[in-house]
């Protein structure tokens, strides 16, 4: 295959493995606290990034960072966007399942574009408009009526707040990480952005108490499988899979695919017993539409 099919393929896989994710995080034991999911799939998916950063003799690059302003790009991509938007999207999946809370936090992608204009001036075209007000309709939509049925114990304001609070956070890393990826090499960010969201969710265990080695002992093997998905495939083969792609193809023709996640996610929630009313329906296709439309006319936004 030439470089640009294996590019494709590899981004095409990468989002495939996303969208499984939450799904995942559905199946996973509720005896396993959300803390506990991040350090093991962060931790997991670091050292598999690591390994490859040391095989491809690239591991040098993670202490080249020169200057306070990348310490503290990373240190909040790391803490906030791996930390606890992470940690923030699981309990939503735990309180109103997979379709809700894929969609919702994916307007992250509309937000780090309208953030781009707040703070760094990009400009401000119909296109965006034309999407925002798409996306903005197909959000009443979802969330006006809850006609989902929720987990059990799950509480539909609470997972929504958490929903929207990980996009928030998602979206102001995509700036973050914009200024950091024109400096410092996407790899050495990514990592950074793991193991620290590993380090600040292990912290979160220790200040509530948990016993960890007594909570990893009673984890079952089927757990145990999820989460070394978590962990392996999606974080690590995923992000190597995603730098691949990053080698060979623009930004651009990336970020046109970034709409497969979301919608395997939709799928698999449906598929798992989710059932939105038609109204919701209607809102989750503005919602990835609003969203496709703005990568897709990414180059005028």
């Amino acid at each position: 295959m030439s470089p640009i099919t294996v590019g494709i393929v590899s981004i095409i896989v990468h989002q495939l493995l996303i969208g499984i994710s939450p799904v995942v995080y559905k199946l996973l034991s509720t005896s396993i606290p959300s803390p506990v999911i991040i350090v093991v799939r962060w931790g997991l998916g670091a050292s598999v990034l690591l390994g490859w950063l040391i095989l491809t003799h690239a591991w040098k690059k993670l202490f080249r960072i020169h200057t306070w302003k990348h310490a503290i790009g990373l240190l909040f991509l790391g803490l906030f966007g791996a930390g606890l938007a992470s940690l923030w999207n699981v309990i939503a999946v735990r309180h109103i399942g997979v379709v809700l809370s894929s969609l919702l936090v994916n307007l992250e992608l509309p937000l780090g574009v309208f953030f781009g204009v707040l703070f760094l001036h990009e400009k401000l075209t119909a296109t965006y408009i034309k999407a925002a007000a798409m996306i903005a309709i197909g959000f009443l939509l979802l969330v006006v009526k809850n006609g989902i049925i929720l987990p059990s114990g799950g509480s539909y304001l609470s997972g929504v707040l958490y929903a929207l609070g990980a996009a928030v956070i998602w979206g102001s890393c995509t700036l973050v990480g914009k200024k950091l990826t024109a400096t410092l090499a996407p790899s050495v960010v990514s990592f950074w952005r793991l193991a620290l969201g590993g380090i600040a969710n292990s912290l979160l265990i220790a200040i509530y108490g948990y016993d960890l080695t007594t909570l990893v002992s009673h984890v079952s093997v089927v757990d145990w499988g999820y989460l070394v998905w978590l962990g392996v495939v999606t974080s690590g083969v995923g992000m190597v899979l995603y730098y691949k792609a990053l080698a060979v193809l623009s930004i651009k023709h990336i970020s046109l695919l970034f709409t497969i996640s979301p919608i395997v996610s939709v799928l698999l929630g449906v598929a798992t017993g989710e059932k939105p009313l038609l109204s919701q329906w209607f809102g989750i296709i503005l919602i990835l539409s609003g969203i496709a439309y703005v990568f897709a006319k990414k180059e005028h936004v």
